[in-house]
């Protein structure tokens, strides 16, 4: 699964919409403006509706922390990876810090930040939700560019779990987009 930033597909939306807040005498970070850098997946087949955040210091110009927030509910995710895993689902929803990225000292507190003050904004999360939407679309829609010959078709009927994803994929539907 690769990202890729919203800046990548739409860089003037990106310069307009990108979240970033300054902060003065806190006790866990420095005094900065910190940039929130969203990254979506590029997967035609993914619909994980996540975004990823790359947290810069805009005084330092140095990436601070990596962390993802999924917006939708736990029943969601839990039919989206098609596993009852409690401790996975959990990770997927909400906020959190990526294990697998490089993170600062200053990545906790962050978290705490963004968590607490940054994502408490309803029309933040909601444009979020509609970046996904966009980046989505225009995934979608360069793949379908790029394969001229195969073409991207969504079923208007009911599809069963077993039978083949109206995606194009070549997976069983259960196992796709289900």
């Amino acid at each position: 699964m690769s990202f890729s930033l919203l800046h990548d597909k739409f860089p003037e939306m990106a310069m307009q919409e990108q979240r970033s807040f300054r902060l003065y005498d806190h006790n866990e970070l420095p005094d900065d403006e910190y940039s929130l850098m969203e990254l979506y997946c590029n997967d035609i087949n993914c619909d994980c509706r996540r975004v990823h955040f790359l947290v810069v210091s805009n005084n330092t110009k140095t990436h601070l922390a990596e962390m993802s927030f999924g917006w939708e509910s736990l029943s969601y995710y839990e039919k989206f990876m098609g596993i009852n895993d409690p401790e996975l689902i959990n990770e997927m929803t909400g906020l959190s810090l990526n294990p697998l990225s490089e993170q600062s000292e200053y990545a906790p507190a962050l978290l705490n930040i963004i968590n607490n003050e940054v994502l408490q904004d309803r029309n933040y999360v909601k444009r979020l939700q509609r970046h996904y939407q966009l980046f989505k679309e225009k995934v979608y829609e360069e793949a379908r560019i790029k394969n001229q010959s195969k073409t991207i078709t969504y079923s208007q009927t009911k599809t069963g779990r077993n039978e083949p994803c109206p995606c194009g994929s070549g997976k069983k539907y259960k196992k796709c987009c289900l």
